[in-house]
């Protein structure tokens, strides 16, 4: 004897229940998939940083003092001729400049809730970094 009325397959509860479980779960994960997207910009940063600390010198090899304008050096063709007007993420500028030190400096645009700096100085020493409004901080 057949049973009237049962039939096969899940019931809504059943369903919202796993829905809820599974968003729970990306969820968690959503943090540090945020954090290791900005651990990659600020690896962006440090590499660009790098390539201004290796133009700077290069430019004091045989100009004689640092260049005080990341132009200067765009024009020169030691660094990116983009880097200059900076981009979505990142812009780059030379803060200070002389015949004996530098500091250049990677200014994050604000988006996604992550501002912040990298600074470099002459010796290649590189500071600053990034955070979050939620408190999250990634670092050079």
């Amino acid at each position: 004897m057949a049973l009237r009325g049962a039939r096969a397959g899940f019931t809504t509860l059943e369903l919202i229940v796993v829905v809820v479980l599974i968003l729970t779960v990306l969820l968690m994960g959503l943090p540090g998939t945020l954090r290791t997207y900005e651990t990659g910009r600020v690896q962006y940063a440090e590499a660009a940083l790098e390539t201004v600390w290796t133009a700077q010198r290069l430019h004091r090899l045989y100009g004689g003092t640092f260049s005080a304008d990341l132009q200067d050096l765009a024009d020169k063709r030691l660094v990116p001729a983009g880097m200059a007007a900076g981009g979505p993420i990142w812009t780059f500028d030379v803060g200070f400049a002389d015949r004996d030190s530098f500091t250049a400096r990677a200014s994050r645009q604000p988006g996604g809730g992550w501002s912040g700096a990298v600074f470099l100085d002459e010796n290649g020493v590189l500071t600053g970094g990034s955070s979050h409004a939620f408190g999250q901080t990634v670092l050079p």
